[in-house]
């Protein structure tokens, strides 16, 4: 049984209360000892200044638990590109805004519930600048993931060319999270196309953009954590594309070449 809950004592991280019938377990926030308010009400805040409970109500067990899954946040879609750029219009955040969870016990120098996550925030200080947009609500979210997929809600399209027609290629849509299934989901293939012009010399490049819909089934269901070479057949690639032959002239020639693949979109799903 735990002490009970004193008005007068400064408890540090990983304290036991209790307090009105319950045991309480003091979080990892704020990490200097708090006093005076009780666990049932007191408010601190994380590293990033988000609030959080300062305390949690303990359950037996809980430091030595290894779950199975992980809490993860996960996006839908990729930054999106200009048809005259070969690098997206903005970079995302990403984990300069992640942070500990202030709930889960630490083993080992790691948080073994995993970590509260910000990213895809609009802020431009620290990078990236400019500003990455805020993902739409209903282009993001939180779900429960199995540590053996490193903990990582994926999708994403891969390719590879056909080994007779080499100005093919297969394209394959991959995700290791049920979310995706009753979804549209939207690849984005780009053909890098280059004009060269002998007089005046000249050399233009810009991009050929494709925005195929694909509603996945079994076949795109998968594990990142075992994706082998022998997955990569055209019987489970979801579409093919077919990249231009060059073309030569006395004035010039034009050239194209496959260079991107990636989920741009993703429909919302129950």
């Amino acid at each position: 049984m735990a002490d009970p809950w004193n008005n007068a004592t400064a408890y540090s991280p990983g304290a036991l209360v209790s307090y009105n019938g319950r045991d309480y377990l003091r979080s990892q926030y704020p990490l200097t000892p708090t006093t005076g308010t009780p666990p049932n009400e007191e408010m601190g805040t994380d590293d990033k200044g988000d609030a959080v409970r300062t305390w949690m109500i303990y359950t037996p067990g809980y430091e030595t638990y290894s779950p199975t899954f992980n809490t993860a946040y996960f996006r839908l879609v990729a930054p999106t590109y200009s048809s005259t750029s070969a690098t997206p219009d903005f970079q995302y955040s990403g984990e300069q805004f992640l942070e500990g969870n202030a709930y889960s016990p630490i083993v080992n120098g790691d948080y073994t519930y995993g970590t509260t996550v910000e990213v895809d925030q609009a802020k431009a200080n620290p990078s990236p600048t400019p500003a990455s947009p805020v993902c739409p609500s209903d282009k993001c979210g939180v779900g429960m993931q199995q540590f053996a997929e490193t903990g990582q809600i994926l999708c994403g399209a891969d390719s590879t060319p056909d080994t007779v027609e080499p100005r093919k290629y297969h394209i394959f849509v991959l995700f290791n999270h049920p979310l995706y299934f009753r979804r549209t989901i939207t690849v984005l293939t780009r053909i890098q196309k280059t004009v060269t012009v002998y007089d005046p010399p000249s050399t233009v490049v810009t991009y050929v953009d494709t925005y195929t819909p694909y509603v996945p089934d079994d076949r795109n269901y998968c594990s990142f954590a075992t994706l082998s070479g022998d997955y990569f057949v055209p019987a489970n690639a979801a579409f093919e594309i077919i990249v231009p032959e060059d073309e030569f002239s006395e004035t010039g020639f034009t050239t194209y070449v496959f260079t991107e693949r990636l989920v741009s979109d993703v429909t919302p799903n129950d």
